[in-house]
């Protein structure tokens, strides 16, 4: 899956999804924290998909060092929108391990990079349950490693 910029002209951020499937079995959470390492040698997109219902119908997190940004976005039917403000003064370093973690609680979504809040939305729903994932964009040096999953209750 490719396309849209890879700045924030527009909120295309289409890219390769990696989901999450321990024991064959996909996850299927609506409240959670979800956490992974991971490295770049690329200035371009890195995050994670989550709430995925279908390639249709999703939620993402995406980081890019090279546009300075951090930002929550959605796929609904087909249609990419943002979702609140980015922070456009937010990216991650090259060639380091980062922590990333991903918490959503009715209908609040939260990153935090290296234990830092980097960027917190309210998606204005409570949100279905549904798949999650590694997500790049425009980024093919992206290494993902120990992903963990908490359900929230």
């Amino acid at each position: 899956v490719r396309g849209g910029p890879l700045t924030l002209a527009q909120p295309k951020k289409a890219g390769a999804q990696l989901l999450w499937r321990p024991n064959g079995a996909p996850l299927a959470l609506n409240k959670f924290v979800m956490s992974c390492e991971f490295e770049s040698a690329s200035q371009d997109g890195i995050g994670l998909v989550f709430h995925r219902e279908n390639s249709q119908n999703f939620y993402f997190f995406l980081a890019s060092e090279r546009n300075r940004y951090h930002v929550f976005g959605r796929k609904k039917a087909g249609i990419y929108i943002l979702i609140g403000a980015a922070n456009t003064d937010a990216g991650f370093s090259l060639n380091t391990h980062h922590q990333l973690k991903i918490i959503s609680f009715d209908g609040q979504l939260s990153a935090m990079l290296d234990d830092e809040q980097t960027l917190s939305v309210n998606a204005g729903e409570n949100l279905f349950a549904g798949e999650m994932g590694y997500l790049t964009h425009g980024n093919n040096r992206a290494r993902f490693y120990r992903a963990r999953t908490i359900r929230l209750i």
